[in-house]
């Protein structure tokens, strides 16, 4: 189910580490958690933490980021990644993004993405956000980050903006985005 990841410390200092989780069985998953464990030079553990991805429900196939922050920057060697998931017969909320965009904000390193979310169900749904997971030019994640929409709720075929930023990085770095509905 992990696709790939990458670490990194940002600028406050603090381990990061994103990656992307793909559903491969034929349900939908739930409660997907991805266990991330550093380890020293003799594979001893050094520290763990868990993390949930941000989809409710992740269907058959699909794939989404997560991000895993830890408190300070421990050394360590290297890290492994483990996730756990329940089956479920709930399905992902019916919003759809109806737009998206995106700029480089060249002063400040900051890749911003913009657009549009739809409410496709047939009842109001209430808190709509957006997953925005950013990709170097060889299909690795860099960066993995969401935001709520300007609405607080939407109405039936109800639509609202939305803008998410990504962290500083240099302007070649990303060139593919994926932009998911929570």
């Amino acid at each position: 189910m992990l696709n790939d990841n990458f670490a990194y410390v940002n600028d406050d200092g603090f381990l990061t580490v994103v990656g992307e989780v793909r559903n491969d069985t034929t349900s939908n998953a739930t409660n997907m958690k991805v266990m991330v464990t550093l380890y020293n030079n003799h594979k001893e553990i050094i520290t763990s933490m868990d993390t949930y991805i941000w989809l409710d429900v992740l269907k058959p196939n699909d794939k989404t980021c997560f991000e895993a922050v830890f408190d300070g920057n421990p050394t360590y060697s290297k890290y492994g990644l483990d996730t756990v998931f329940a089956n479920t017969a709930s399905v992902p909320r019916s919003l759809e993004i109806i737009s998206q965009g995106e700029v480089y904000i060249q002063d400040d390193g900051e890749w911003d993405m913009f657009g549009q979310i739809r409410n496709t169900d047939t009842m109001t749904l209430t808190f709509p956000q957006v997953i925005g997971t950013l990709y170097d030019a060889v299909g690795h994640v860099v960066d993995c980050t969401f935001v709520a929409a300007t609405a607080e709720k939407l109405a039936t075929g109800e639509s609202s903006t939305w803008e998410m930023r990504f962290r500083p990085l240099p302007e070649i770095t990303p060139v593919v985005y994926l932009v998911q509905s929570r």
